[in-house]
């Protein structure tokens, strides 16, 4: 039978499917859970991390648990795309930003619609 991912066998993919689930999963509890002993899970392991298949290990973060329960979607129109134009900086956090061919939407979590109110950038 042929893998679904080509060059990646049944180990790997238990491997990526276990860190999937807990990627603090130490290379002994995904050696146990993928049927391999901690020498050849640790090689993989690393493999697929130099190969970047693994990018990295990341904290899921609640946004809810740290009170940042809003989205604000804004747009924002680009009147000067250059490098060198002006970059004034708004209000940091986290949230998500994309493109479009004239501007970019933006969707920053904040506190409230108070909050996002006293960081938003004026119009000029």
């Amino acid at each position: 039978m042929q893998s679904r991912f080509p060059g990646l066998d049944r180990f790997d993919q238990a491997i990526l499917r276990e860190l999937s689930h807990n990627g603090r999963s130490s290379v002994s509890d995904l050696a146990r859970a993928i049927g391999l002993s901690k020498s050849p899970t640790q090689a993989r392991l690393k493999r697929l991390e130099t190969e970047g298949i693994i990018q990295g290990y990341r904290a899921m973060i609640d946004p809810i648990r740290l009170g940042l329960d809003h989205v604000a979607f804004v747009e924002v129109k680009l009147t000067d795309t250059r490098e060198a134009a002006p970059n004034p900086q708004g209000p940091t956090g986290s949230g998500h930003v994309s493109c479009s061919q004239d501007g970019r939407e933006l969707a920053p979590t904040c506190r409230g619609s108070n909050e996002f109110s006293q960081n938003a950038p004026q119009k000029p």
